[in-house]
């Protein structure tokens, strides 16, 4: 079956709307996936971080909250038996004012090392966190679980205190 992501804003909404069709008949909407955009800051690509040859959808910056309370994740999406499903959902950005308790602050790098012939992608996050007059360095791998179809945490978190 052939494929195709549609794109489509609307206001505050991103809409993904998956198309597929069998070699010779018409297309038809196979799936949806609605996303809050506020800012107009998700950023989409494709990437093969399975295997080569077949791309997922790795959305950046994805807004969930706005306003006096911002979060943003990244996500990756691949297509299974015609449907979206969530390889990936990780907090990217956080802010979260005082409002009686302590501020929270983070703000990731996430690199993306794709899939070769021999071995599935990976995914490092890096997260700066401020709690209050604390920062943290936060790293966090991810890698492909065939048995989990997501990718999944590798061990531990590595966290350093820089003051």
């Amino acid at each position: 079956m052939d494929t195709s992501v549609l794109r489509l804003e609307c206001g505050y909404g991103l809409d993904l709307v998956l198309f597929g069709r069998e070699p010779g008949a018409a297309w038809k909407e196979l799936d949806t996936i609605s996303l809050y955009d506020a800012y107009n800051n998700a950023k989409l690509e494709y990437q093969s971080l399975i295997r080569p040859g077949v791309q997922e959808l790795v959305v950046q910056n994805a807004a969930t909250a706005s306003g006096t309370l911002y979060q943003a994740y990244f996500l990756v999406f691949r297509v299974l038996g015609g449907r979206f499903m969530t390889a990936l959902a990780v907090l990217e950005t956080a802010m979260e004012p005082h409002l009686g308790g302590t501020p929270r602050d983070e703000k990731s790098t996430i690199t993306i090392e794709p899939a070769t012939k021999s071995e599935t992608g990976e995914i490092t996050q890096v997260a700066h966190l401020m709690i209050g007059s604390r920062t943290f360095l936060v790293r966090s791998s991810y890698s492909w679980s065939g048995y989990l179809h997501a990718f999944a945490k590798d061990e531990t978190d590595r966290v350093s205190q820089l003051k």
